[in-house]
């Protein structure tokens, strides 16, 4: 398995504001994600605080898995979100409940 990062950006650009459908397909993004997790194959996402975008790590057996993972992302695919998919490397790794204990 690789690492891999896409990076997210919200088309609709800074305003953030979306109308119903695309506010369910945000909610289907999250659920996407969640269930990625569980599965053990996204080690981490989330959004930039001072940006319309985020970022998911994840793994995949290939870049064309990885493509397709992205590509099949609900807010990709309704496409409320344009996504760009990186081969990453991760080199320094913390242990997260150290990290959120300091939060």
């Amino acid at each position: 398995m690789a690492t891999f990062m896409y990076e997210l950006k919200l088309v609709k650009g800074s305003d953030g504001v979306l109308d119903p459908a695309e506010h369910a397909l945000i909610e289907e993004h999250f659920n996407y994600l969640k269930n990625l997790v569980r599965e053990g194959r996204v080690l981490l996402a989330g959004r930039c605080m001072d940006a319309p975008c985020g970022f998911v790590i994840y793994r995949a057996a290939s870049e064309q898995q990885a493509r397709d993972m992205m590509d099949g992302d609900p807010a990709v695919a309704g496409k409320v979100m344009t996504a760009v998919c990186h081969p990453f490397r991760i080199a320094l790794i913390g242990d997260p409940d150290e990290f959120l204990a300091h939060s």
